[in-house]
């Protein structure tokens, strides 16, 4: 695991962003330490746990929340899922760790190794990479130094300290900023918009810190940022196959089996937030070892954003009519612009992004 040498432990960052009181930091710390539990378990193994003891009602109220008391359930530390089969004398859903309530069980002293949630989705990781490898295996055109070529554990070691400096990274910055996120709602929406705004370059976006040691501890923290995002990123592009982009040492026979070794993990890599939460909600995976052959590719997306459809074009089958394209095209065509010069423009600039308007940069009237 990394870990960094300061005062500023993840137990201490963790304890100043989500702020638990003692009687939710039993109830995560059971979870988080033995897996998703019933109520009735939970109160059974919190009775030892001193002053994060609570009892069936004390832990309901804090679970689903009063007026009172925020709840662990509402404010998303933990997620609901119904057994697969009832068992007698065990009724209610399961509880289950949300990707925040991974984060917020740092606060109680556990180590992500630690932690059921972060564990079983390394283990699940590392087990896509090793079917993937068996598969291409046997492939005769596979690579001369196929033994070699990202072996599977030195690839799950990567995306293992990847994960742990991007769980390192949002944590310092809500701390260093001071955002506390005890009540906050929409987490994995909130999770994909800090990660979008994280790239090797993040080290500009951080507030100057006074304390030197502290300073330190943060550079190291955003130098392995940099150094785990650009080498994913590298691996990316290799096993681009449809990239147009040809550099002079490429070789296709590497590029294909780099696709096929990493090309079904990769959202798994990027989007871990949310995967690592839903991906033990299929089935029966909050009691046993995630399987990958039983997880179908894709049955989860990551939230991102509305779909307001912008890829429909002409000829594109699409829910909302009239497409996008068509709305723009014609909006040119009312002004007057030619219409088969429309159509060729649009398909120019539809994918491209548009930073600014160049003829009102370049005047200088009013100024």
């Amino acid at each position: 695991m990394v870990k960094y040498a300061h005062k500023k432990s993840l137990k201490t960052l963790s304890e100043a962003i989500f702020q638990l009181p003692d009687e939710y930091k039993g109830i995560i710390y059971c979870i988080a330490k033995d897996g998703p539990a019933l109520i009735n378990e939970i109160t059974e193994k919190t009775e030892s746990y001193g002053s994060w003891d609570t009892n069936r009602w004390s832990a309901k109220r804090r679970i689903y929340g009063t007026q009172t008391f925020f709840g662990l359930v509402p404010c998303e530390y933990l997620i609901e899922k119904q057994p697969i089969k009832r068992r007698r004398g065990k009724e209610g859903n399961i509880l289950c760790l949300t990707t925040k309530g991974m984060l917020a069980a740092l606060s109680t002293g556990l180590d992500l190794d630690e932690i059921y949630l972060y564990k079983k989705y390394i283990d699940f990781v590392h087990k896509r990479l090793k079917i993937n490898v068996k598969r291409i295996g046997s492939d005769k055109t596979k690579p001369r130094n196929f033994e070699t070529l990202l072996d599977k554990n030195k690839l799950r070691d990567m995306i293992k300290n990847f994960i742990q400096s991007r769980i390192y990274l949002f944590l310092i910055w809500h701390y260093v900023n001071g955002i506390q996120l005890q009540k906050q709602i929409a987490t994995q929406p909130f999770f994909v918009d800090f990660y979008n705004n994280v790239n090797e370059y993040f080290h500009n976006k951080f507030p100057e810190i006074k304390d030197k040691e502290f300073t330190k501890y943060c550079r190291n923290i955003l130098r392995d940022n940099f150094v785990y995002s650009r080498t994913l990123h590298a691996l990316d592009v290799i096993a681009d196959t449809t990239s147009i982009v040809k550099l002079p040492n490429e070789n296709e026979s590497i590029k294909q089996f780099l696709f096929e070794k990493l090309g079904m993990t990769s959202d798994y890599i990027w989007y871990w937030p949310y995967y690592m939460e839903k991906i033990q909600l299929i089935g029966n995976n909050v009691d046993d070892e995630y399987d990958p052959r039983a997880i179908p590719d894709f049955i989860y997306k990551p939230v991102r954003g509305i779909d307001i459809e912008i890829a429909g074009k002409l000829g594109e089958t699409k829910l909302i009519k009239p497409t996008l394209f068509e709305q723009v095209q014609s909006n040119l065509e009312n002004l007057g612009v030619a219409e088969n010069y429309t159509k060729e423009l649009l398909e120019y600039i539809w994918d491209k992004p548009h930073d600014s308007f160049r003829i009102l940069e370049m005047t200088k009237i009013g100024l």
